[in-house]
């Protein structure tokens, strides 16, 4: 019996060793650094830049941006002012406590710091209270991972004293705080912030709320839709199962699912825009409200039927018809001639046959009430307007110089009689069969006023002389005639 007792004692025991064996594990913490293979994956302090408050002071400063990367690239200062020490402050880290393990430590290749201070702000349960948790006077290495005690970390103060540079220099890779239950593996690693928020995938520099660099895939293996760019531009498309359904829409639904309008393009029906369930489909431009297929903001809106191109012969027509469809505007372009408009037509065309109230040839000539224009503007009917500006050179001042001949009257005289028109104004027939060219015809007219003027200073030059001459002799007549009376 008592050798029964003892087995099952010793199978007892035994099974209790082996117990504490299976149970029981050997936890090894390895740190991160310049020289090790260790990794930063549960690393809160990813892009803290970003993400945190951090501000530096003191006799250095550091890039920030890559001291919190990932990267282990050492970033080298200048030399450190023992009495003005490098100081790097992390505020609003997330008030979550460190349990059984959290680290927090810096690394480097070169001129590691050797006389340092590291400081953690707990605020577990309003403690509120700075724990120095390293302060080394002479560290030998090239990085450090310092096991915190069960804090809940608000902050964390990095404070450098001296460093292994020549001129006291120190270098720093970066800064990390590894918390198991705080962090998720690479937390903002594979994403980029910004300094203002700005999310970036594939981009150091996102320039809006989301920036990728890159093509964007939604969808399953089948069907899906993509976003990029390529040698051609951005592009936005939809690959579908088949060709009904390789289509891009945007489409917007109303509070009842059954009323819902839709934007579709595909390579085979080109663009459509529908409504179901009641809609109208009208399109506006400047509207919220379109009352018309198209609606353009600004009294342009198309109603009733207009697909009836055939109306006008161009290239590419466009018709606005009236609500019985018997009167129409039209736009019509043929690459042979140029473009024409025409309003309040039944029938119309850009070879001609009809008569626009605006053309516009090939050649820049512009003709109105006419679709041959045969100048720069080309009016087949009166103008009015109040006033009318025309650009001219070579006025006629020159017949008030001094050595110009001027015409006598008679030799104007001669020239009516034979001509029946004054010299150098174009006689009735060429001004029917040319027309009248206003600048010139102005220079003319403006010579002839000229000549005029000086003639009638002339006459007025002679006038005065004989008036002077009459009053000289009607006083010397008087004289006479008194001489005469005293005798």
């Amino acid at each position: 019996m008592k050798k029964i007792l003892l087995k099952t004692a010793v199978l007892i025991l035994l099974a209790c060793t082996n117990s504490d064996i299976a149970f029981s594990q050997t936890e090894t913490v390895i740190p991160p650094s310049n020289r090790s293979t260790a990794s930063l994956e549960k690393n809160i302090l990813f892009f803290a830049d970003k993400r945190f408050m951090v501000t530096q002071s003191g006799s250095i400063s550091l890039p920030l941006v890559n001291l919190f990367d990932g990267n282990m690239q050492p970033n080298y200062s200048s030399a450190v002012n023992p009495s003005d020490p490098y100081v790097i402050l992390i505020e609003g880290l997330p008030n979550i406590h460190s349990q059984a393990g959290g680290w927090i430590g810096w690394s480097t290749r070169g001129y590691p710091p050797y006389k340092f201070k590291v400081e953690a702000y707990n605020i577990y349960a309003g403690a509120n209270t700075w724990v120095t948790i390293a302060d080394e006077t002479s560290f030998p290495g090239y990085s450090i991972m310092i096991p915190i005690p069960g804090l809940s970390v608000g902050k964390i103060r990095f404070t450098f004293y001296n460093g292994g540079g020549p001129n006291n220099e120190i270098g720093i890779s970066e800064l990390f705080y590894i918390h198991p239950e705080a962090a998720v593996a690479y937390d903002e690693l594979m994403v980029k912030y910004s300094s203002d928020g700005k999310v970036g995938i594939g981009t150091d520099n996102p320039l809006t709320k989301l920036h990728v660099n890159g093509v964007v895939r939604w969808g399953d293996a089948n069907a899906y839709s993509y976003s990029g760019e390529d040698s051609n531009g951005g592009y936005l498309e939809h690959v579908g199962v088949s060709n009904a359904t390789s289509t891009l829409r945007f489409q917007t639904v109303k509070p009842s699912t059954s009323q819902y309008s839709v934007f579709r393009s595909n390579p085979y029906d080109g663009f459509s825009f529908t409504s179901n369930g009641g809609g109208n489909a009208n399109v506006g431009i400047g509207v919220t409200n379109p009352g018309a297929p198209l609606h353009v903001s600004g009294g342009l809106p198309m109603t009733g039927s207009w697909n009836q191109t055939s109306i006008l012969q161009a290239t590419y027509p466009v018709q606005l018809f009236n609500s019985n469809n018997n009167r129409f505007a039209g736009i019509g372009y043929d690459y042979s001639s140029g473009m024409a408009i025409w309003v309040n037509s039944t029938t119309a065309d850009v070879s001609g046959s009809g008569t626009p109230a605006l053309s516009i040839r090939n050649d820049g000539k512009i003709g109105m009430g006419t679709y041959s224009p045969d100048e720069k503007l080309t009016v087949n009917g009166k103008i009015h307007a109040k006033e009318i500006r025309v650009d001219a050179t070579g006025l006629p001042d020159y017949v008030f110089e001094a050595d110009y001949q001027l015409p006598s009257l008679r030799e104007t005289e001669a020239f009516i009689k034979k001509n029946k028109h004054l010299p150098e104004v174009p006689s009735a027939a060429t001004v029917e069969k040319n027309g009248l060219e206003l600048g010139e015809m102005n220079k003319i007219l403006l010579k002839k006023i000229e000549e005029l003027t000086l003639h009638l200073i002339d006459k007025e030059k002679k006038m005065q002389l004989s008036e002077r001459k009459n009053r000289e002799l009607e006083a010397r007549l008087a004289k006479l005639e008194r001489m005469m009376e005293r005798r």
